[in-house]
């Protein structure tokens, strides 16, 4: 059995989501996002690392794979085959099917909302970008479908400063 930590945006599942609860059987298709340095120091915890194999989904996209698990890869052509690629899974309700890529299926396991402190870009903007550091998970038994009404974590009272419920972190147990 393998554990993995996949995030389930709160857009995907406000837009066309099923909520779900511990213990429940999910299948799902999946990303694996590239991290950036400055997103790996929050989610460094959830990072994985898989190899690419030999193959490809049948339009070329690169896939990933380990026990249970497949994903699209979404950063830049691996080097070689059998290249180990690191990033973030996540679960993508609205890229249609892509041929060669199974669901991923296995039972959910733990379930935390999500919660992420942002800030203004750069003086003047309206431009918002996640602060490095300023996650915060709340351990919950259902996936919520809406997240906008959530109670967030107090945040200190300061211009061009928030925080939003982003969506759940999933621990899903795969075969």
């Amino acid at each position: 059995m393998a554990m993995w930590k996949i995030m389930y945006d709160s857009w995907q599942m406000e837009c066309c989501g099923q909520p779900f609860s511990v213990g429940d059987e999910v299948s799902w298709p999946l990303l694996m996002l590239p991290s950036s340095a400055r997103d790996a120091r929050t989610w460094q915890d959830c990072l994985t690392t898989l190899e690419a194999p030999d193959g490809t989904a049948g339009d070329g996209t690169t896939l990933v794979r380990g026990p249970g698990l497949a994903a699209v890869w979404t950063g830049d052509d691996p080097v070689g085959k059998g290249a180990e690629l690191s990033g973030y899974l996540s679960v993508e309700r609205h890229g249609g099917t892509i041929p060669g890529v199974s669901l991923s299926v296995g039972t959910v396991r733990s379930l935390h909302v999500v919660t992420q402190g942002y800030a203004v870009d750069r003086a003047g903007s309206e431009a918002y970008e996640a602060v490095p550091d300023e996650r915060w998970l709340s351990p919950v038994d259902t996936c919520p479908k809406w997240f906008s009404t959530l109670a967030q974590p107090p945040a200190p009272r300061r211009e061009g400063y928030r925080r939003d419920a982003t969506g759940v972190l999933v621990g899903l147990a795969t075969e």
